[in-house]
């Protein structure tokens, strides 16, 4: 849900959920764990068709070895943000497993912030 940070801007946070099974993950077999890395890229689009630049932020993953069977029936939650300048947008993201090379993408628009739910700083 989006979230105003200003008098001029909107904050919205992003909640992707990610089966760990559905990672590409490592062996790191001196510390003892399996490593990997997803990364979200995010935009948005405004009613007047002006596009933000695409922000990626890097998420890295780590499993204990003897975790790793249980950890493959839970998931990842990844809490990426963006901030825009209107209300009005809406927001393409990406997600991609570099390892593996897959990519999942979504567009949508944000549920719009509550009625008196302002900050004047």
């Amino acid at each position: 849900e989006a979230i105003r940070a200003s008098k001029n801007a909107i904050q919205i946070p992003l909640r992707i959920v990610v089966p760990i099974a559905n990672i590409s993950l490592t062996p790191n077999e001196e510390e003892g764990k399996y490593e990997g890395k997803l990364l979200v890229f995010v935009a948005s689009k405004g009613s007047d068709d002006r596009t933000s630049e695409v922000v990626h932020q890097e998420f890295e993953i780590a499993v204990r070895a003897e975790d790793l069977t249980l950890a493959m029936q839970q998931a990842f939650a990844l809490e990426p943000s963006i901030l825009v300048a209107s209300d009005d947008v809406s927001v393409s993201l990406a997600v991609a497993d570099p390892a593996s090379g897959f990519v999942s993408y979504s567009s949508f628009p944000p549920r719009q912030p509550a009625r008196g739910d302002s900050d004047d700083r």
